[in-house]
């Protein structure tokens, strides 16, 4: 993004030229790290490994066509965005080779387009470049097209950097690949290509958005027609396969960019991955500009991106001190045990904290968002959880209503830690701290994930605005973890004392009331109710573990739904067949004849099973005297979802009692 009212002048960054291309020396402009863990890390990014099986559909959503002609002199700035680059901030910038490198102190300094000026002034209210993007876009649009290894502050620019690289880059009269970006989630990749739309959108480039999706197979991709957008963004497993397919060529392409670099290029992170896509590119663009961005780069890894970046290429850093947001303000509060951290949520978060504006809670599993979720929904608060165990369509909806403003508190794993973007987000709690991921029982101590950190803070605070950070502190790993992070970036914590006039005053401090459009906000109205589930058939002469988990799926089974009114009287009765994953779909409408049903009194069972062979009820999970609808699985801006556990049918020899009267164990069949 870019700043209005912040000096783009460059008069605190040193641009010097390295003597060789090479060289280490380079170094000491990099953020310092500690020693590395013992072994190589095996986590996938957040919690889940990237790119299911399922491939994505084509997506047809490119910018428009470019108009015939543009007058930059008469266009009108719509709105002002400004960024909190620190007026101090020490950014050094190392470059190879001779080519002279001028800041730009306005977008015409950089010889844009008309139209790529005209998305930045209309579309996107742009004023003047941010101090880094000042420095780095004439290192990227200046021939001969030098890589960049490029960090900067969170909500300093770094997106607009990269993408008006690519727009500048490609030809639109070329229907073939040219610019790839890269992204660790598939969330990033599509807020990127949001960002290129609204910013190309006069220029007449395509753009296609490389995602895995569950509705899309293997077959209908082998059966799509080769990608010709201009512009394709993505991430590396759906990418690589696109590749591999021979679905998405790589022969033109000018530039390729990795959003998140530290991550895409680390071990335990994307680096095989990202590695055999840059050299697969490279073998038919040998001269394609590789761009590097992130708000960290450890030491590790940044001198392994030395070693493989063409000639050690442009440098541009930040120190690792100088990295937290001067507008967010950091709070740790101790708590004696986790039932307490809960408490701090509902009370001081929610309650006292109801004029902040949007809110992330962060944790580090996905068991602990279930958890979390279904502590504070049952309680009667309203809140949206996202992690990777969830469908993609599912993670898009609750992406899209939390950036619609149509809820207000979500909870997340770090699947949203790294590069997510929403103004309206004040305050980020830390419920649980992150930590580096190391597999088995823990039985050392725990490290902190620095970057990590750093990226869930700065999801607060966007753009200059203010924001706030609570670490909730509970046992003496929680608070050895947070004492780490405050050494590494030579930055204090404040101590909040869990009391209400502590955090009363806290929030009249911090300024974080919300702003015109989080007033507007309403409680979301229920309107559907959705029971999924499945039916399966097992067979009684197996074993315990047969009966779990070599179930076969029934299509065509009935099960119904009941809903009662305090007085005991039915008021709504629906049912739904199975389809052949034996999966059900009840869709409810929450009121009847203008009142509001109540799901604890609604109950769900079986009926009826179209299998001869397999048609004897069986009670598992209450499949045959029904199962309340206590706990929702997953809660939207209008309608709720319980997925309840599978239920079962078995064979009529299962049903034959057992009539041996020798035996000690006699007893019925009914299962």
């Amino acid at each position: 993004m870019a700043e209005t009212d912040t000096s783009a002048d460059t008069a605190n960054a040193t641009i010097e030229t390295a003597a060789q291309p090479n060289d280490n020396s380079s170094s000491d402009t990099a953020t310092s790290a500690p020693p590395p863990p013992a072994k190589p890390e095996s986590k996938r990014w957040a919690d889940e490994e990237d790119d299911p099986p399922e491939e994505p559909e084509k997506k047809n959503d490119a910018p428009s066509i470019s108009e015939p002609e543009v007058n930059v002199a008469e266009l009108k700035i719509t709105e002002n965005k400004f960024l909190d680059d620190p007026e101090d901030s020490n950014i050094s910038a190392v470059t190879t080779g001779d080519t002279p490198y001028t800041s730009a102190s306005s977008f015409e300094d950089l010889n844009l387009s008309p139209e790529v000026l005209k998305g930045l002034y209309v579309e996107m209210g742009f004023k003047k470049p941010s101090k880094v993007q000042a420095i780095t876009l004439p290192m990227i649009l200046t021939p001969p097209y030098k890589d960049l290894i490029a960090q900067a502050h969170n909500g300093s620019g770094k997106t607009t950097c990269f993408v008006l690289g690519m727009l500048s880059r490609v030809d639109p009269n070329v229907k073939a690949p040219q610019a790839l970006c890269i992204c660790p989630t598939r969330e990033l990749a599509i807020q990127n290509m949001e960002v290129l739309q609204k910013m190309g959108k006069y220029t007449g480039i395509n753009a296609e958005c490389a995602v895995p999706s569950e509705r899309t197979s293997s077959t209908s991709i082998q059966s799509r027609a080769p990608v010709s957008a201009q512009i394709v963004i993505g991430t590396p497993g759906t990418i690589k396969k696109w590749m591999s397919i021979k679905k998405l060529g790589v022969s033109r392409v000018k530039i390729l960019v990795f959003d998140e670099a530290d991550y895409m290029l680390a071990k335990d992170g994307f680096q095989d991955d990202s590695l055999r896509i840059k050299k697969d590119i490279e073998r038919f663009s040998p001269h394609c500009q590789v761009l590097l961005f992130s708000a960290t780069f450890n030491e590790i890894v940044t001198n392994f991106v030395s070693r493989v970046i063409k000639g050690g290429g442009n440098k541009l850093f930040v120190k690792k001190e100088e990295l937290s947001l001067e507008g967010v303000k950091q709070y740790k509060v101790y708590c004696p045990d986790e039932l307490t951290k809960i408490e701090i949520i509902k009370s001081k978060i929610f309650e006292l904290g109801e004029n902040l504006g949007q809110r992330i809670i962060f944790v580090r599993t996905k068991n602990s968002a279930r958890m979390l979720h279904q502590t504070l929904v049952e309680d009667g608060y309203a809140v949206t959880t996202i992690q990777g165990a969830l469908t993609v369509e599912d993670r898009d909806k609750i992406v899209k209503e939390f950036k619609d403003g149509l809820t207000q508190v979500l909870i997340s794993t770090d699947l949203l830690a790294r590069g997510f973007d929403q103004q309206q987000v004040n305050c980020v709690v830390n419920y649980d701290l992150p930590i580096k991921y190391t597999s088995g029982p823990r039985t050392h101590e725990p490290e902190p994930d620095y970057e990590v950190y750093l990226h869930r803070i700065g999801r607060a605070g966007r753009f200059g605005r203010k924001g706030a950070v609570f670490n909730l502190i509970c046992g003496d790993w929680d608070e050895l973890i947070m004492s780490k992070i405050e050494q590494y970036f030579n930055s204090p914590v404040t101590e909040v004392q869990n009391t209400e006039e502590s955090f009363e005053v806290l929030f009249i401090v911090m300024g974080c009331t919300q702003t015109a459009e989080a007033s507007n906000y309403e409680e979301p109205k229920i309107e559907t109710i959705h029971v999924g589930g499945k039916v399966l058939c097992q067979d009684c002469t197996q074993g315990w573990n047969e009966w779990v988990h070599g179930a076969k799926p029934i299509k065509g089974g009935k099960v119904s739904v009941t809903c009662m009114d305090e007085r005991s009287r039915v008021v709504y009765y629906g049912s739904d067949l199975t389809d052949e994953k034996g999966q059900f779909d009840l869709i409810i409408n929450n009121y009847i004849n203008g009142k509001e049903l109540i799901p604890k009194l609604c109950s769900v069972r079986l009926v009826s099973s179209p299998d001869a062979t397999c048609n004897i009820l069986t009670n598992f999970a209450g499949g045959r005297t029904g199962v309340k609808l206590n706990r929702p699985s997953l809660m939207y801006r209008d309608s709720v979802k319980y997925t309840i556990d599978p239920f079962y049918y078995t064979t009529p020899t299962c049903e034959k009692p057992d009539t041996d009267d020798h035996s000690d164990n006699a007893h019925g069949g009914h299962y």
